[in-house]
């Protein structure tokens, strides 16, 4: 036994070593020079930018021209929403194998199984295009074809979102019960009406929560599509950015904060809603969306593609170049998920309510007093602060730090850590908030102070939940690196930026493929990785109960899909 135990204490050490190591050579591979924060350069440019943002521009003109950006970022989100869901859906149900019987009625032939699955195959190989590739690409790509406008946002957030829900609905609709559809088989029923009577009723629900969700996410995302020409308020924080009025990028922060916070209230609000009235309410905004955007639904439909001056040549060891910021990209994303993780780990005990308050013990706890006031005014403000730093789009912080520290890889690590230490620190302070009591109690009943109890009773339970989570987050990372170099803040992205801004078709393709290839090899090792974690966690779980492990499984599932490819 001592020796299981040995070999378990040198293999998590040899994993710290590893993950420390792997931080420093990506520090110095990379180039970083964090004293450039705070060198009177750094310095200078920091205290500009912040004098003028505590200064936004709010004359009515102004003010007027924001509004209308904010409406027409909220109508690109929703229409490519709808767009995107309703065409996930309709590949879920391709995608999708559906719970089967040995010799059901209507039973289809082998050789329609084979072409079955392998249409099956097909669907799922063009969700995983669609969901791999970030929107901000697919609205260069879109922007290039089509032109400038919201019709290249509202079709690439439609194209991501197909790709995510799609994936998503197929694996909802195939846990379904499949007593109910045996059941249903054996009576004869078509494929169709086992959809509509069998499986809607029982994931409409799950369905809708996760469209709404992805709606938060996308009209988030549309704020700053407008970077690339794909409209909304996006196109106004360009223009601050390159001509240095950070009073006006202070107003445009202002209204993309407030749309965050409004529609987390109204999804809070629509969840509570019969699953027809959030239907009807979509799709009647859908339609106001269509006769308000500037969209050439015509030139769309009929492939009329524009801008004649393409260049379909590759420049000379472009792959090469491409290969090699791809692993920039990948540091950047490790360098900046690791930091912001130790951070989080450090702070999140401070947001979670049992580890704030020590109340393990209900019944000999004070909930007076001014100890116990101060530990709510920080549990309150750390809540807060992770709130705000995980609402806005990881390009606004690259934007900032641009400007404070130059372009380069540092800026966009600073930015995806900040957004990364928001997302993680929310999340593992929920995560703290569901470990079972019985240990830290036995603990905090024997006069361990709480930093003992959390060491020795509460991260036992959830440590590997916690990476599991955190190796997640540097899947979303390594995308969204991709899509910050669009700004200048390092990785592919700014390559990517550059072929767009030139027209170099060529060179485009093939940075994206090679991006593409990057993200699914690193989506499938990190996903083997976190199940190998999570079935070991379980096989020898603290609390061994069934019921209990099968609430914690099911309890992870929910959380990862709800913060599917969202930079929140």
């Amino acid at each position: 036994m001592k020796s299981i135990d040995r070999r378990r204490t040198l293999k998590r050490d040899l994993i710290w070593i590893f993950v420390l190591v792997s931080v420093v050579f990506s520090a110095a591979y990379l180039g970083l020079d964090v004293s450039t924060l705070f060198n009177s350069q750094g310095l200078d440019n920091a205290s500009k930018l912040a004098s003028d943002l505590l200064k936004p521009q709010i004359d009515s003109q102004y003010l007027g021209t924001i509004f209308w950006l904010s409406i027409e970022s909220i109508l690109i989100g929703v229409l490519g929403t709808v767009i995107g869901v309703s065409a996930g859906i309709l590949l879920a149900v391709g995608a999708a194998r559906l719970p089967d019987i040995h010799d059901a009625p209507g039973k289809s032939s082998s050789i329609v199984q084979s072409i079955e699955f392998l249409f099956r195959q097909l669907l799922h190989l063009v969700l995983a295009i669609f969901r791999t590739i970030p929107d901000m690409v697919w609205a260069v790509l879109l922007v290039l074809i089509i032109g400038l406008g919201p019709g290249a946002a509202v079709i690439a957030i439609a194209i991501v979102t197909c790709g995510i829900t799609g994936k998503l609905f197929s694996e909802l609709a195939e846990t379904t019960d499949p007593e109910l559809l045996a059941s249903s088989r054996t009576l004869g029923m078509k494929s169709y009406a086992l959809w509509w009577h069998c499986v809607l009723p029982q994931v409409k629900r799950q369905w809708m929560a996760y469209s709404l969700f992805r709606l938060e996410c996308n009209i988030r995302n549309s704020t700053i599509l407008g970077i690339v020409g794909a409209g909304g308020l996006g196109s106004e924080i360009l223009l601050s950015i390159k001509y240095f009025n950070y009073a006006k990028l202070s107003t445009v922060l202002i209204a993309v904060l407030a749309i965050i916070i409004l529609l987390e209230l109204a999804s809070a609000w629509l969840r509570q809603r019969p699953v027809k009235y959030v239907l009807s309410l979509s799709i009647a905004i859908a339609m106001l969306a269509v006769l308000m955007l500037d969209i050439p639904w015509r030139e769309i439909f009929s492939a009329n593609i524009q801008g004649n001056n393409f260049s379909l040549s590759v420049k000379e060891g472009l792959i090469l170049k491409a290969l090699s910021l791809s692993f920039e990209t990948i540091l950047m994303a490790w360098c900046a998920t690791i930091v912001a993780a130790l951070f989080a780990l450090l702070i999140s005990p401070m947001v979670a309510r049992t580890l704030n308050s020590g109340n393990y013990l209900k019944d000999t706890y004070n909930h007076t007093g001014l100890s116990y006031r101060l530990r709510r005014l920080i549990q309150g403000s750390l809540r807060m602060f992770f709130q705000l730093v995980r609402a806005m789009p990881e390009i606004t912080f690259a934007l900032i730090f641009v400007i404070w520290v130059g372009a380069g890889p540092l800026a966009g690590i600073l930015a995806i850590g900040i957004h990364t230490f928001g997302v993680l620190g929310r999340l593992y302070s929920d995560v703290y908030e569901e470990v079972e009591p019985e240990s830290a109690a036995t603990l905090q009943s024997a006069g361990l102070k709480q930093y003992s109890v959390w060491l020795f009773a509460v991260m036992p339970q959830i440590f590997p939940r916690l990476m599991a989570f955190t190796l997640y987050r540097f899947e979303v990372n390594i995308r969204t690196t991709a899509v910050v170099g669009f700004v200048g803040a390092g990785g592919i992205g700014d390559e990517i930026h550059t072929a767009f801004s030139y027209f170099l078709l060529g060179d485009l393709l093939v940075l994206l493929s090679v991006l593409f290839l990057v993200v699914v090899i690193i989506d499938s090792i990190g996903r083997r990785i976190r199940l190998s974690i999570l079935n070991r966690s379980y096989a020898h779980p603290i609390h061994p109960t069934n019921n209990q492990q099968g609430s914690q499984k099911e309890l992870l599932t929910t959380t990862l899909t709800r913060r599917e490819t969202c930079q929140s």
